[in-house]
């Protein structure tokens, strides 16, 4: 079956929780005939002060993603 919507190209995103943000942006810059898969991974919502606060968020996200499930293709994409 050819799919009507994603046909040129199915985009994956994994991002964090706290980023609420970046679904719509992603969807507001959707060519046609390209569909957006979104899955989320929990991070908790600390303040970011100083460069030892932010390795701690990078260091978060780093551990969901290896829980992440393994299926997802990390790869950037290339538009042709």
């Amino acid at each position: 079956m050819t799919d009507a919507l994603g046909f040129r190209k199915k985009f994956g995103v994994i991002a964090p929780s706290t980023n609420t943000s970046v679904q719509p942006e992603f969807e507001a810059m959707r060519p046609r005939g390209v569909t957006n898969h979104f899955g989320r991974i929990h991070i908790p919502n600390d303040p970011i002060r100083n460069n030892d606060d932010f390795n701690q968020l990078m260091d978060n996200i780093r551990k969901q993603m290896l829980q992440a499930d393994g299926t997802h293709d990390r790869r950037a994409t290339h538009w042709r």
